[in-house]
């Protein structure tokens, strides 16, 4: 799986300490089960549209998420009012180098360590709302 860019336009819906909930108008899971074949290119499609909305930040120790991430599904749960997906998010950390002088100074002004993150998507299939989470606590 390349890279994959990004375009977002969520609603904020309502937020509280632990996590965000998302209002999607478009969001139509509610015909997909554990026998669609397509759920997890549509879900990954989706995905892709709110990756501003992932928590990337919490897997940063300096510095700021790269814009190139790749996705990966890990596992599906299916329910009658809800779907649960577990993902991986690869991606870099974009350090800045003005921060660590030395040999470390790139010319693009920052440089990068690979980072993996592991979250969980809560869909709620009858308000069409959902919450990303980290799945590090």
């Amino acid at each position: 799986m390349g890279s994959i860019p990004f375009v977002w336009s969520p609603i904020v819906e309502a937020t509280d300490a632990k996590h965000m909930i998302f209002s999607e108008p478009s969001l139509s899971f509610a015909t997909f089960n554990e026998d669609s074949l397509s759920f997890r290119e549509k879900f990954l499609h989706w995905l892709t549209e709110h990756l501003k909305w992932i928590p990337l930040e919490k897997y940063c120790e300096e510095g700021w998420p790269s814009e190139q991430i790749q996705l990966i599904i890990e596992r599906c749960h299916f329910r009658p009012s809800s779907i649960e997906v577990e993902f991986t998010a690869l991606f870099d950390e974009c350090i800045s180098s003005c921060c660590h002088l030395g040999a470390e100074i790139e010319e693009s002004g920052f440089y990068s360590i690979p980072r993996r993150g592991s979250f969980l998507c809560f869909i709620d299939r009858k308000n069409g709302t959902f919450t990303i989470q980290s799945l590090e606590q």
